[in-house]
């Protein structure tokens, strides 16, 4: 760091400025290498020499020193005959005379940001660092800054969804201070102050986004159960922008409460377009109390486009309603499935009865999750191939009492060449980019031909099946 009034050429150790409150030890001031700093960072004294065309400095009368400590930061000048005193970061003149007082003058040093930003950058203690450009090592200096370090350890909660308590971690907490001595780990509370400081930030980005945005909004809301607490999440330009406790009873009333407050609380309640939803009686009558709530002006057609029903979710349930028809044929298959799956042993068992019988697949048996019937579908598909090798291993073992019948397998091979088509079509519709009409449309299209041609199947339970379909879709 240079020093006005001395030589140009570095001091081979850390010299720090008045605001600094580093102190360096006896260690430090005999290690050159201890704290280096660079030759570009000057340090601006009240003894300014850049003036312009319409100031004057005054020169410093030493029998009349200036005694109030602000005139470190600020120098004397005339401009038109007047007294001035010209901050000495961002130049900017204010009263200099005798009278005018110093109390001005502590103020503007309270909100100046060259000064503050200098003063944030001279506060960082400055360390040799290993650089590594066009494939060579060089040594280069950084600047270690407290403040920024809990901003990025906020950051990287929120990026990875680390708890909160991670900071409270031994092992945390020796890794940082090996990382940098200097660096007080915050406590729980104080990393959620400025994790909640990051998201304020955010939410002030988004909002002036929002509100320079000519275009209108449109948010999905979705519910589900986590631990014991229900939560609401509503989706905007697929990203999530506020997570909403909702106690029970969910009924239309209180979830219009919920979903409204958060519209105007994001300031979209005047700009939205459509507000997609599951099918259920519920989220209907919601709708109709949101409209009472809102400016039907506002909105497009004064309300009549505002609810739009999920495709994905209507496929779900018109898939769910297929596979009840047939559920005792799909327990018996997911029970062979988790049994050969149980343990080691029985998936080694398993894969050398296919050997034997000369079934080489490479899909392995995968059990499915109840809930999710696109899982289910999958479960079928590959267990179907192994057909035999299920109705081998029950002549070899007797605790194995759960083979499908043949009926039972004749049934999953036809509902699998129907789930085929709705597992294709959900891919699109929960694909990462959301499809636009003229992809989606022509796919709702197949879905009502295939119906159609069900219901004239002469097999009575794909007839039964395309019945139920239509009418859902």
């Amino acid at each position: 760091m240079e020093i006005e009034g001395t030589s140009s050429q570095p001091l081979p150790c850390q010299l720090t400025s008045e605001e600094s409150s580093h102190q360096p030890t006896m260690n430090e001031s005999c290690n050159p290498l201890a704290n280096v700093s660079t030759q570009n960072e000057t340090v601006q004294t009240p003894h300014d020499e850049t003036n312009d065309n319409m100031t004057d400095e005054i020169p410093e009368d030493h029998n009349n020193r200036l005694k109030s400590i602000v005139w470190d930061h600020f120098t004397k000048v005339k401009v038109d005959g007047k007294e001035k005193a010209k901050c000495n970061y961002c130049k900017k003149l204010l009263g200099g005379r005798a009278r005018d007082g110093t109390s001005h003058l502590h103020g503007h040093m309270k909100i100046c940001t060259p000064r503050l930003s200098t003063m944030r950058h001279n506060n960082g203690q400055t360390f040799l660092t290993a650089k590594v450009l066009q494939g060579k090592k060089e040594l280069g200096t950084g600047i270690y800054d407290a403040e920024n370090a809990r901003k990025e350890l906020a950051h990287a909660i929120i990026l990875h969804e680390y708890p909160l308590s991670i900071v409270e971690h031994i092992g945390f907490r020796r890794y940082s201070a090996s990382l940098q001595p200097l660096f007080q780990v915050p406590c729980r509370n104080t990393i959620k102050k400025e994790i909640f400081k990051v998201y304020e930030v955010e939410k002030t980005i988004i909002l002036k986004l929002l509100e320079t945005l000519p275009q209108r909004v449109a948010i999905t809301s979705d519910m589900w159960t986590t631990s014991n607490q229900k939560k609401k999440v509503i989706e905007c330009e697929s990203s999530y922008i506020k997570f909403i406790y909702v106690p029970a009873p969910h009924t239309s009333e209180r979830l219009c409460n919920a979903l409204v407050e958060c519209l105007m609380d994001w300031n979209i309640d005047i700009k939205l377009s459509t507000i997609t939803l599951d099918d259920c009686s519920t989220n209907d009558a919601m709708i109709e109390t949101i409209k009472d709530k809102l400016q039907l002006n506002t909105l497009l057609k004064d309300g009549a486009l505002l609810h739009m029903r999920c495709c994905a979710h209507i496929l779900n349930l018109i898939v769910k309603d297929g596979l009840e028809v047939v559920k005792d044929g799909v327990k018996r298959i997911r029970d062979s499935v988790a049994y050969w799956t149980a343990t080691p042993k029985r998936k080694e068992t398993f894969e050398e009865t296919a050997k034997q019988l000369r079934i080489f697949c490479t899909n392995n048996l995968v059990l499915d999750c109840p809930t999710r019937w696109n899982s289910t579908y999958k479960m079928l598909d590959v267990a179907i191939l192994y057909e035999d090798v299920f109705s081998r291993l029950r002549q070899r073992e007797s605790q194995y009492t759960g083979l499908p019948t043949s009926l039972h397998w004749k049934f999953a091979k036809d509902i699998c060449g129907k789930l085929k088509l709705f597992n294709s079509i959900t891919e699109v519709f929960s694909g990462t980019n959301y499809p636009t009409s003229n992809q989606y449309f022509p796919k709702i299209c197949m879905i009502k031909i295939a119906i159609n041609e069900w219901i004239k199947s002469s097999d009575a339970l794909i007839k039964k099946n395309g019945r139920e379909y239509v009418k859902k879709i």
